[in-house]
């Protein structure tokens, strides 16, 4: 499949990425062609299962990466630990946007 659309849920990319947000991915021509430090991507880690996360650093001879997240709360690139290539789903080509609140401001 050339594109995907994936819905996020959590929060550990905001404020790049909310809760509700779609994704647009590419795996075109091939999930890891794309495979640069600071893309996002989505991938599916064997302990937390579908991810999206910034690739933080990549080991192309070995074929591994390890992924951060945005928000301080997020998982950690330690807690996550290196991650095969064969685990990337896609890249993230557009962000759809859930609607955000506008933010009140009181006049005094």
């Amino acid at each position: 499949m050339i594109l995907k659309l994936v819905k996020v849920k959590g929060d550990s990319m905001s404020p790049l990425f909310l809760h509700g947000d779609y994704l647009l991915l590419t795996d075109f021509p091939s999930p890891t062609f794309w495979m640069k430090q600071g893309r996002i991507i989505v991938f599916n880690s064997e302990r937390y299962g579908l991810l999206v996360k910034r690739v933080a650093k990549i080991d192309k001879h070995k074929k591994v990466f390890w992924a951060e997240g945005m928000n301080p709360y997020s998982v950690t690139t330690e807690q996550m630990g290196e991650n095969s290539f064969l685990t990337v789903k896609g890249t993230v080509l557009w962000c759809f946007q859930q609607k955000r609140a506008k933010e009140n401001t009181l006049k005094r």
